[in-house]
């Protein structure tokens, strides 16, 4: 039972792949607890709002992920959830809400398996805002692959 593979819990709404059920079990009510971004998300319009100069204007559509701020201190605000196209990932994917350590508060994405579990159990805590270091490491049993996960700031 613990290493079933499945594609749709119940209860639950949500699409979780490449979880075993008892995994998915425990993800679903956080997942619950976590707003959906919506297509009229108020954070696009603040990022909208905030541009300074035409080069701006576009900012909520180019996204950066999680990947570029490797080994940066981050302050996480809160996160939202949305389905993702990609096939093999959970299905899933969160848009962070974060601040950077210049100040500048900004949006960012992550489907990496680790980060999304750890922040879900962070927001579940009651944990944000909270100070993280993005990590990055190599897979000894895929070589190329580059997991990544996240440090609490102490």
């Amino acid at each position: 039972m613990g290493d079933k593979t499945i594609t749709t819990v119940t209860p639950g709404t949500h699409r979780l792949l490449r979880l075993s059920e008892e995994t998915a079990m425990l993800l679903e009510p956080i997942l619950d607890t976590i707003p959906e971004a919506g297509g009229d998300d108020d954070s696009i319009l603040r990022a909208i709002l905030a541009a300074q100069d035409p080069d701006d204007i576009d900012a909520p559509w180019k996204g950066q992920g999680m990947r570029s701020l490797v080994e940066q201190v981050i302050r996480v605000h809160g996160i939202r959830w949305a389905p993702s196209d990609f096939t093999e990932g959970l299905g899933i994917f969160l848009i962070v809400d974060i601040q950077l350590a210049d100040g500048e508060r900004t949006v960012t994405t992550t489907g990496s398996s680790a980060i999304v579990l750890q922040l879900c159990r962070l927001h579940q805590q009651g944990a944000f805002p909270i100070d993280l270091i993005v990590k990055q490491g190599e897979s000894r049993k895929d070589p190329g692959r580059k997991p990544m996960h996240l440090e609490v700031v102490r």
